[in-house]
């Protein structure tokens, strides 16, 4: 009964933070290409080239809370993207402190995952209507804010020629805060966004940039189609690691 109790004043409280706030939840798949290098005093190995990496599909999820009073709005996404490849050496390489030879054939995995929390304030310009009000101008939005980025990449290789060489991995965790801007359009049941959030600190680099476009319907489902491209640079040990993903996304999604 206490328990009860507590909750209900903790509704009562908070009410006009649950009831008002605006959320929009979508899950959607990316097909993207894969591209990047890992470079070291003794090698360069291009994911494209040597190790033969293409085009994949990542799934992507993302919960939006906005017009929450007192309080930033808050974008939560994920993304995970898995992929293999096999190929035949054209040239020898040092990977993590292991040598693979030319003519060698290798396997490698690569598990990337990226977590972000985007937080913003948006500033609102209200449209008019033109020529006696047979048309609306739309809405134009400008949010500025802080993207907190964690990343997990993962990267294993072993070589198929040569059994008894150990499996050679690079494994990376990235904790990072970069500034975010981004423009957004609503016109009716349309809306578009460009965005961009990017960080340079020591070796560490983030860019993440795109565009989208959403159809809302009056049942509240919601629709996108965007372009996204996401770039890490590091150094992880002796090696310096310079990853990127660019592809299509389509999104579903239900605006409560």
């Amino acid at each position: 009964m206490k328990r009860f109790f507590t909750i209900f004043i903790m509704i009562i409280l908070f009410e006009e933070y649950i009831f008002a706030v605006d959320i929009e939840f979508k899950a959607g798949l990316t097909q993207q290409q894969l591209s990047g290098s890992i470079s070291n005093i003794n090698s360069d190995t291009t994911f494209e080239n040597e190790l033969a990496y293409d085009t994949t599909y990542s799934s992507l999820f993302s919960l939006e809370f906005r017009d929450m009073n007192y309080i930033p709005n808050i974008k939560l996404s994920y993304m995970n993207t898995q992929e293999s490849s096999s190929a035949v050496l054209d040239k020898t390489i040092v990977i993590a402190n292991s040598r693979f030879d030319q003519n060698s054939s290798v396997f490698s995995e690569i598990d990337y995952k990226q977590f972000n929390a985007l937080i913003y304030k948006d500033f609102f310009l209200q449209g008019t209507y033109l020529f006696d009000g047979m048309f609306y101008s739309g809405d134009i939005e400008m949010d500025l804010g802080i993207n907190v980025q964690y990343t997990q990449w993962n990267f294993d290789i072993k070589n198929i020629s040569n059994p008894t060489q150990a499996v050679s991995y690079i494994y990376v965790n990235s904790f990072i805060a970069s500034p975010s801007l981004a423009v957004k359009y609503y016109l009716y049941h349309v809306s578009m966004e460009i965005f961009a959030d990017a960080l340079a600190y020591q070796d560490e680099k983030v860019l993440h940039y795109g565009a989208n476009i959403s159809y809302n319907f009056d049942t509240g489902v919601v629709v996108s189609l965007a372009y996204n491209y996401n770039k890490f640079e590091l150094t992880e040990k002796e090696d310096k690691v310079d990853f990127s993903t660019a592809g299509v996304t389509f999104m579903f999604g239900y605006h409560f």
